[in-house]
């Protein structure tokens, strides 16, 4: 219990201090692996990730999601709630998608965002299948490539309509 609030007090402290975020999920981590609760570590890991990528750390970012990805693995192959952790593991690669686009790497980013949405398909979490297809769209502009971009874009409305989803129609 008090890994989870250790993580959910960094989270609400992650857009205005995020040097006490990362301590925050630093001691949420140090006691996971003092207790050996996975599920923390991998958490852990995860927000430090975030919180490093909000910091233009995008190299300490990749480490923290490489290892949290590592953890999800491990669990997969242990966990009987195989949904939650493929949904976890999705938002990591996820967000490595975020850090390869950031640092300009977009084909690395595509990968990531691919993968992502296999995972998420997987375990029909469509709101996750959206946000990477939104996230390819966005690094297809930033490619330069333009008409796929809006099929994208065109997909991610599609879907959006189907499932009634209004915020994510005005998005796009």
């Amino acid at each position: 219990l008090k890994v989870t609030l250790l993580n959910n007090l960094a989270w609400a402290f992650r857009n205005n201090k995020i040097d006490t975020a990362l301590i925050l999920s630093r001691d949420a981590l140090s006691l996971s692996e003092k207790i050996n609760w996975k599920i923390g570590i991998g958490d852990s890991y995860h927000q430090l990730g975030l919180f490093n990528f909000l910091k233009d750390d995008f190299a300490a970012s990749l480490v923290f999601n490489y290892k949290a990805i590592d953890i999800w693995n491990k669990l997969l192959q242990n966990e009987n709630d195989n949904k939650r952790i493929i949904k976890k593991k999705s938002t990591s690669m996820t967000l490595m998608g975020s850090v390869y686009s950031s640092r300009g790497d977009y084909y690395k980013a595509l990968t990531q965002y691919s993968e992502s949405i296999k995972l998420d398909s997987s375990i029909n979490n469509t709101e996750g299948i959206l946000r990477n297809l939104g996230n390819m769209g966005i690094t297809y502009v930033y490619l330069g490539k333009y008409e796929s971009a809006i099929n994208i874009f065109f997909s991610v409305l599609k879907i959006a309509e189907e499932k009634k989803d209004y915020d994510r129609m005005a998005m796009q």
